[in-house]
């Protein structure tokens, strides 16, 4: 019989922000640092992508047409993958 995991959170930017709260300092994500010529990586904390992911999600709410803003996920994504933003 399987075992189910019980998260302490039930979306992928639930369990963004679980990781920057428990773990705020933790590196997240590594990129080429294009300051060293791409031959080096850099790195975002959990705490520092929660915020830049938090950033672009209001600069994408205000981009929206206010009749969209109540709208689902769904209605979200397909704004953005039509290119209406």
């Amino acid at each position: 019989m399987e075992q189910v995991l019980q998260l302490p959170f039930s979306t992928i930017i639930g369990g963004l922000e679980h990781r920057a709260q428990a773990s705020p300092n933790k590196p997240a994500i590594l990129y080429p640092d294009a300051n060293k010529n791409f031959t080096e990586y850099a790195s975002l904390t959990f705490k520092q992508y929660n915020n830049v992911v938090n950033h672009l999600a209001e600069k994408i709410y205000q981009a929206l047409p206010v009749s969209t803003r109540l709208a689902d996920e769904s209605m979200t994504c397909g704004i953005l993958a039509t290119g209406g933003i």
